[in-house]
């Protein structure tokens, strides 16, 4: 029987920006940010209700393209915030 929602993984190419939006701007905790032997570095952000888990090269990555209508993959990633016109102005602001 499920019991829950874990995690949702991504790559980026920078985590002190990443985390920065997700945690200073969105509000998720870093419970966890850590550099793997070969340089990849990894953090697990607490949404609440699951994690992201968030992975930057050490090369960096190289920019995200939009997933057609007609290829899998992962076309969006959604949070819920108690005021969405709020959290929405303070991102504009940013």
């Amino acid at each position: 029987m499920l019991k829950s929602f874990e995690h949702v993984g991504m790559t980026v190419g920078d985590m002190d920006r990443t985390v920065d939006f997700y945690c200073g701007l969105l509000g998720l905790s870093l419970v966890l940010r850590k550099t793997m032997a070969n340089g990849m570095q990894v953090a697990f952000l607490d949404a609440g209700g699951g994690m992201l888990e968030v992975f930057a090269p050490p090369g960096g990555a190289s920019t995200a393209v939009d997933v057609p209508d007609d290829t899998a993959g992962v076309r969006h990633l959604t949070f819920c915030f108690d005021n969405v016109e709020q959290t929405f102005a303070r991102l504009e602001q940013a």
